[in-house]
This record gives structure tokens, sequence and C-alpha cells, in this order.
């Protein structure tokens, strides 16, 4: 496991810039349901929603902030880091 710093409000409103994350790096692969997780892309690693579309070798990256559009990747354009399974933010 890991604790990692958002960077950035792709995944606003639920993970906010400067909020740590703790990804559990046992969970190297997507559930069913699909969750959050820090995956690889493009040599960046970042936390978005995936869900994987079953029969069309892709999954899909969602971020929850919705002035980002939505894409689907081939599942070999991602390496799964885990999955996101906490998150702490500072009160002002």
């Amino acid at each position: 496991m890991s604790i990692i710093r958002v960077k950035g409000d792709s995944m606003k409103p639920t993970l906010l810039n400067g909020d740590l994350i703790l990804v559990d790096h046992g969970l190297d692969y997507v559930e069913a349901p699909g969750g959050i997780y820090a995956i690889y892309i493009n040599d960046v690693i970042v936390a978005k929603r995936i869900q994987v579309l079953y029969d069309t070798g892709k999954v899909r990256i969602i971020s929850d902030n919705t002035q980002w559009e939505p894409m689907d990747v081939a599942e070999d354009q991602i390496r799964v880091n885990g999955k996101v399974i906490w998150f702490a933010r500072e009160l002002d």
C-alpha cells in the first residue's frame, strides 16, 4: 500500500486537489463493479474510475468532474497500480 497526493480537479467533487489517497497495490486488477483506481497511462499515474467494457477488450476511464469526457482505451494501454480504498482531506 502507498499514499499518494491527488493533483488536479478531474475527480472533483469526490477527490480534490491535495487530498491523500491510500492505494492497495494488491488489487492491481479492475473488479467487476469497477471503482476508483490508481493507473498508469502515458507514463503518468492518475486516480480515475475504471469500468471494464466486456466483450470489447477496452476499459472506460471516467473522471467525476463532468468537464472531462470519459475515455475508452484498450486494456493494454493502462496498467492498474492499485485500488483507491481510502482518502483524507485537510480541514480549512
